[in-house]
């Protein structure tokens, strides 16, 4: 989004090899895979405009609140190469 400069974000982690706990219906096991905007720069490279020109305000925002994501990140390109790129597992096949 440009508000931070990519020093500034600090790392996440993501979730792979996810699986379902025996004998549970509520509880999983996963890889944790932690991640940096490094990793997200040699994926897409910089970004354009960066944070010294980047807008900071806005007029409009757009929020999915779900009980089911794959009905919003299943047609996300973007979210599939990446997880492939950084070997996730979070996308079968890719």
């Amino acid at each position: 989004m440009g508000l931070l400069g990519p020093n500034e974000v600090g790392e996440f982690t993501v979730l792979r090899d996810l699986a379902p706990v025996p004998n549970s219906t509520t509880d999983f096991a996963a890889t944790a895979v932690r991640l940096n905007t490094f990793n997200f720069i040699a994926f897409e490279g910089s970004r354009i405009q960066d944070v010294t020109a980047a807008p900071k305000y806005w007029r409009q925002a757009f929020i999915v609140l779900t009980n089911d994501i794959h009905k919003v990140h299943g047609p996300c390109g973007y979210g599939r190469r990446l997880a492939a790129a950084l070997g996730t597992g979070l996308y079968p096949g890719y």
